[in-house]
């Protein structure tokens, strides 16, 4: 809750992700929260409690820019590459 600053779950990522990972897209869909790194990695949570309910690596790298169109999904790298998925 923004205005009393209550948090209403925490989670700590840090046995799932490696010092490069940043998170390049985010996004709330239904009842998950996705949020998607720039090494390809994709956790998706359930939004009222924080439990993990999804985990991809792509093994992908430099991932700059991520595009969500319905169930498909466009990674950009820093070099130029894109790579296309459907979920």
């Amino acid at each position: 809750n923004i205005k009393n600053k209550d948090i209403f779950w925490e989670i700590n990522l840090s046995k799932h992700l490696s010092k490069k990972d940043t998170i390049v897209k985010s996004f709330i869909f239904k009842d998950t929260i996705v949020i998607m790194f720039s090494t390809g990695k994709i956790i998706q949570f359930n939004k009222s409690d924080g439990e993990i309910s999804f985990k991809q690596d792509l093994n992908l790298s430099d991932i700059v820019s991520i595009i969500v169109n319905d169930n498909y999904f466009v990674f950009n790298q820093n070099n130029g590459r894109s790579f296309f998925y459907s979920q």
